[in-house]
């Protein structure tokens, strides 16, 4: 299948099967895409491969995820630039509408939340249960990306759900 050869990395193998004619759209059990395995493990070259083919850049697997929240999650920030200047929404929500940058302040990928920035994410965006890209970078002890978030304007005072101030994660 193309989303297991692309979650593997297989330029060659993606590129076979894109030529005999594999839909670059066909999903895996959990909706997963060709383009989510590669923004997953990091595989720029694949993922520049499967754009090219016209994979969905803004495809949805099961948990609402985009490929961009993929890459988020692991800190890829190479492909994160291609999703960008293919079209990804920087600010798309998945089933407990965290963003991108959400997932990237969560795992302490720096340089993937000054990217998001730079492409326009929303600082202070807020998921199904009021937590902003603060409160998950604080939460795990992610002092550089807090500091990031608070000089792009995070408010520092900002509550969660059980009204947890982001200073207080």
């Amino acid at each position: 299948d193309l989303y297991v050869v692309a979650g593997r990395g297989n330029k060659e193998k993606v590129k076979r099967l894109i030529q005999q004619g594999v839909d670059v759209n066909c999903a895996g059990f959990n909706g997963d895409t060709p383009l989510h395995c590669a923004a997953t493990r990091g595989h720029v070259g694949v993922a520049e491969l499967l754009l090219n083919a016209r994979a969905r850049v803004n495809s949805r697997n099961q948990f609402k995820e985009s490929p961009l929240h993929c890459a988020a999650t692991g800190g890829h920030v190479g492909v994160a630039e291609l999703l960008l200047k293919a079209g990804a929404q920087v600010d798309s929500r998945d089933q407990d509408e965290n963003t991108p940058l959400h997932c990237a302040a969560l795992e302490g990928h720096l340089g993937f939340a000054e990217l998001l920035l730079k492409a326009g994410a929303q600082v202070d965006s807020r998921m199904r249960l009021f937590d902003t890209p603060l409160h998950k970078a604080a939460s795990r002890g992610h002092v550089g990306v807090a500091e990031l978030l608070l000089k792009a304007g995070a408010q520092a005072d900002s509550r969660d759900d059980v009204r947890v101030d982001a200073y207080y994660r």
